[in-house]
């Protein structure tokens, strides 16, 4: 079924051939309401969305058996089931689920949190280029708010 642009259970990515396909991975679909809002993000710039369950049998193959411009990896997934499945995709692949971060190569493994900082409300977008410099909420240096106070971790 295609809602808005989501493609929610099934293979329905054909709705819009000509659209760039970004396949979310979540903890479950329905999904729950922070995925629905990276959801509507997505379709906002184009993208055809394709929610899969973390749960999915052969999850790298239904991922990848939908031909994606890129891959998004929720915090909502348990990163247990996930594991190191889709860290081979030959596609852009975007985590939020810091325990993740070193199965997908991008922190040292181990087992324990490779850093955290804590009472940070900026990211700055260093290149000018960059689309998000500047763009989001912020002044033309690139200082993004993020809106709140977080706790920035890598690793788990």
């Amino acid at each position: 079924m295609v809602l808005g642009g989501v493609v929610i259970g099934g293979p329905a990515v054909s709705a819009a051939p000509d659209s760039p396909v970004a396949v979310l991975v979540v903890g479950s679909v329905p999904a729950a309401s922070q995925d629905v809002v990276v959801s509507e993000l997505l379709v906002g710039l184009g993208f055809v969305v394709v929610l899969v369950d973390d749960d999915s049998p052969d999850l790298a193959a239904m991922v990848a058996g939908y031909s994606p411009n890129v891959v998004g990896v929720s915090s909502s997934v348990v990163p247990t089931v996930v594991g190191a499945s889709l860290r081979d995709l030959p596609v852009p692949l975007v985590t939020w689920e810091g325990y993740l971060f070193d199965e997908f190569g991008l922190t040292a493994g181990g087992g324990g949190n490779q850093g955290e900082t804590s009472g940070l409300r900026d990211v700055v977008v260093t290149d000018s280029l960059h689309p998000d410099h500047g763009a989001v909420v912020g002044d033309s240096a690139g200082d993004v708010v993020v809106g709140a106070v977080v706790v920035w971790s890598a690793g788990g």
